[in-house]
This record gives C-alpha cells, structure tokens and sequence, in this order.
C-alpha cells in the first residue's frame, strides 16, 4: 500500500507535467499566432490607386508574408511593371512579380483607363526582374512550394486563380482561403443614393472566372462593394503621405493625384460628391488586406449563398439553403483603415 508521502509525492509529479504541458500548449499557440500568415496578391493594379495602397499594406505589415504578385487584365505589363517598382521602393525585392491573363474568359478585355503607371513610371520605363512565369503558373508554384497553407487575397478579376486552378484541381487544398474585394449581396447605398451594381466590376469582369473560384470549395472571405465604396482615405491622412519625403509616400500621392479627380467626377454623377468631401480615394482593396493584418476592424457575418448568373452577370445572392457558405464583412472603421493604410505609406 502507498504512503500518503508517496502519494502526494506522484501528485505532485503529475501537476507538474501537466502545467509543463499546459506552458508548450500556450507557447505553441503564441508562435502561431505570431507566425505571419502567407499570402499571394492577385491585382489590376494602375487603374485606381486602392490597389496600390493595398499592395502597400500586405508588403509592410509583418502578420502578412507576401509570397508573390500577379496582375490581370489589359495591359498586365505595365500593371505587373507598377507592382514590381512599388515592391522594388518598400526594399521587397525578393517578392516575386507575374503578369496574368490579359482577358476574360469569355474573351473581352476589361476596362484600360490609359492613365495606369503615371506618377510612378517614367515615360517608357522598363523594369527589370518580372517573372518569366505567367500568373497562374506562379500562383501554382508558390501554393506547390509552401509547406502550409496560402491565403489568396484577390482584388482584381478572378480569371488568374480560376485557371490556375482549372489546370491543377489539386492546388485548392492548397488554399487557407480567397480573400476576395468583390460581389455584393445587398445594395450599395451612400448617403441614401444607390450606385448601380454594375459598377461592381471584379467578379463581374468574368463571370466563368468567378463561378470557378466561389463553387471551388475553398473557405471564401468576401469584402463587398456595399462596404467598400463607403471607404475613404481621409484628407487628413492624404495630408500626412503629401509632406512625407520617402519615395513610397512620393509615389502614392502622385498616384492619388492622377485617380482622385477621376472619383470625385464619377461620384458626383450619382449625387453623393458630399459623401467625400473629408476623404480622398476609396479603399476597396486595403480593407481586403485589412482583414488579415486587423481582423478586429471589421465586423463579418457567416452566410449561406448561391450564385446565379442573369443576363451575362454574375450575382452572389444571400439564400439560408444556398450551397455556399461564406464569411461577409458586413461593416468597417474607416478612420482606422484610413490611418492604418496611411501609416504603411509613410513608414
């Protein structure tokens, strides 16, 4: 028979293996929370600045570990050429850069403002290191490599991520998740005005595209446009990149310069220009990366949806017996957006 020595001596041995085992759990946990969360960044940057400022945001927040860049849609050289210099201005070399599909599945070719690449490329300016790799392939490589799972943050069309995964169906085990800026299940109302839907434009660029990746089975994370069009890089925040010296800061507030008087007539067509009279540019595409680098700035919703596709449109419609479940930001803190994404441009 034991001791009642002996047994509170094996008690105490066993409490102390269990608060060992408890202390490597919380450690472990720790680290993987602190581990920064791979990411691929696929873009139409150069037409409106939000991409770039979001290119920004992913490259300079240490929760993100930017594996790769790939563009899409019209001239992708000169949209890859605006990624590779803003990469090559932050010191992020390393971060490789491939231009994608020019068009749509369908065959169309989305929308070229002819205004992408002023205020960071010189006239005629080549630059040197894009991948010899299209986008898809890139994207196949990047996910084929990685010894964990890839977040795919998508703020352009999905034609680049589609076919890469109609070419290899086995790359969306691959996948943590699409962080997609795009769709919208309900209307986009700013100061009471609705904007027609059709100026929703990355899932509607191609509809296949988009019907590939939402019925893909990989968890989706939507940023919608009736959220995102109510963003806005504030005056005061534009205020602080203007009189900052770096060639990051240079660059965003000539490329701002070139959009911003574009928006602002666009908007005022709608009849809500007031909306913006404290804010500059929309910040569609960094609320996208915002919701990996500061979860807590958004609020989401689980949602069951299904897609349909009228007319040549595609619609993702919020239905309780849709097949796909998604998470939906439903709102966001635009002042902290504005300044967190202010903060990486003049870092």
């Amino acid at each position: 028979m034991a001791t009642l020595t002996q047994v509170t001596t094996r008690t105490s041995v066993l409490f102390h293996r269990f608060e060992l085992l408890l202390v490597f759990c919380l450690m472990c946990s720790l680290q993987a929370a602190e581990r920064p969360i791979p990411v691929i960044f696929d873009t139409d940057i150069g037409t409106d600045v939000d991409d770039a400022y979001a290119l920004v945001l992913a490259a300079r927040s240490p929760q993100i570990d930017l594996r790769a860049v790939t563009t899409v849609y019209s001239n992708v050289s000169v949209r890859s050429a605006i990624a590779r210099k803003l990469l090559l201005l932050m010191g992020k070399d390393h971060v490789p850069v491939a231009a994608g599909r020019t068009n749509a599945f369908d065959g169309h070719t989305p929308f070229w403002g002819g205004w992408e690449g002023k205020g960071i490329l010189a006239e005629g300016e080549k630059v040197n290191g894009i991948s010899t790799l299209s986008a898809a392939e890139l994207i196949a490589k990047v996910l084929l490599e990685s010894d964990e799972k890839v977040v795919i943050v998508s703020v352009g069309g999905l034609s680049n991520i589609a076919m890469a995964l109609q070419k290899n169906g086995s790359l969306a085990s691959k996948i943590a998740r699409f962080v997609i800026m795009g769709g919208s299940l309900n209307p986009i109302l700013i100061e009471g005005k609705e904007i027609p839907e059709r100026f929703e434009t990355n899932l509607r660029n191609d509809v296949e595209a988009a019907r590939i990746v939402l019925e893909s089975g990989v968890r989706i994370t939507l940023v919608p446009a009736e959220v995102t069009f109510r963003t806005k890089l504030l005056n005061s925040d534009l205020d602080r990149i203007k009189h900052c010296p770096t060639p990051v800061a240079k660059a965003m507030a000539a490329m701002t310069a070139e959009w911003e008087p574009r928006l602002k007539q666009f908007m005022a067509t709608f009849g809500v220009g007031s909306y913006y009279s404290d804010g500059t540019v929309m910040l569609h595409d960094p609320l996208a990366v915002a919701t990996l680098v500061e979860p807590n700035l958004v609020t989401t919703e689980q949602r069951r949806i299904r897609v349909a596709v009228e007319k040549g449109n595609i619609r993702t419609i919020a239905d309780v017996a849709g097949p796909i479940m998604i998470e939906v930001v439903t709102s966001a803190d635009i002042a902290r957006l504005s300044k967190r994404v202010t903060a990486k441009v003049v870092q």
